[in-house]
């Protein structure tokens, strides 16, 4: 147990200044609340807001206002002020019939090869869905990674169509061998 303390602690030591300071906003949003903290506690201030059935969008603050440059990363977060409880849940539960049609696809096809390609696709929105909600909610820290279709952005955007679209491909020929 002493030896793993002491190796966190080297490999903290061996990180470079940002990325510590990164570690000790996750850790502690408080230290620094209108600095490196204050999206992360926005973050959850908005959320909480939102209620049961939330605020609607006329009445939500538009997000420059409290999201200092997180606007393109905490779309979760604007469901869940403007539409609620309701919007968060149907938000994740869109998700998640994504996530299980991919791996119901990955388990129909006849091809192994189509069933990793479904796998890995599945996994690649699995990832990004789990980390920015983790963003938004505290659990994560706060890093670069896109909500699939609802963050700003063309390229993030472009991607995931494509991957459906290769997923929409894997189901018309999931009985070709």
């Amino acid at each position: 147990m002493v030896l793993f303390g002491i190796s966190v602690q080297v490999i903290y030591d061996g990180l470079k200044p940002y990325q510590q300071k990164r570690i000790d906003t996750f850790l502690n949003p408080n230290a620094d609340p209108l600095g490196a903290g204050y999206n992360s506690l926005q973050s959850k201030v908005a959320i909480g807001s939102g209620g049961f059935l939330g605020k609607g969008t006329s009445r939500a603050p538009r997000p420059v206002e409290f999201y200092s440059g997180a606007v393109d990363r905490f779309h979760f977060l604007r469901s869940g002020e403007e539409f609620g409880f309701v919007g968060a849940a149907t938000v994740l539960t869109l998700f998640a019939v994504l996530l299980v049609r991919g791996v119901t696809l990955a388990s129909i096809v006849k091809s192994r090869y189509a069933s990793f390609v479904a796998i890995g696709l599945t996994a690649i929105f699995a990832t990004h869905v789990c980390m920015n909600i983790g963003m938004a909610l505290g659990l994560l820290p706060v890093v670069g990674v896109p909500l699939p279709f609802l963050s700003y952005g063309g390229s993030s955007l472009i991607s995931g169509m494509i991957m459906i679209g290769i997923l929409m491909n894997l189901y018309t020929n999931r009985k070709e061998y």
